[in-house]
């Protein structure tokens, strides 16, 4: 199975960009998958529920997480993000 996400539908904080909702800091929001006919409701806990893309079966790529930009292009997505352990920043 492989995350295949889709670009335009990420959430994106005013004066932030696309990189940085997917490898960015201190904020987030939960994620969570369900069945395809599942009723979803609009909010959970006053927190708007949005569709960012789907799992499905894995095709041919390196990377059990894609992304499709705009344009239909469909690429690995880079693991980033803040390493805790890491010794020096």
């Amino acid at each position: 199975m492989e995350a295949l996400l889709i670009s335009s539908k990420v959430p994106v904080a005013r004066n932030a960009d696309l990189d940085l909702a997917l490898h960015g800091g201190e904020d987030y929001e939960l994620l969570f998958t369900a069945p395809q006919k599942t009723k979803i409701p609009a909010q959970i806990a006053g927190v708007p529920v949005t569709e960012i893309g789907e799992i499905r079966n894995r095709g041919d790529y390196s990377s059990a997480i894609q992304i499709m930009d705009d344009n239909g292009k469909v690429r690995p997505l880079p693991q980033r993000g803040w390493e805790h352990f890491k010794k020096s920043h």
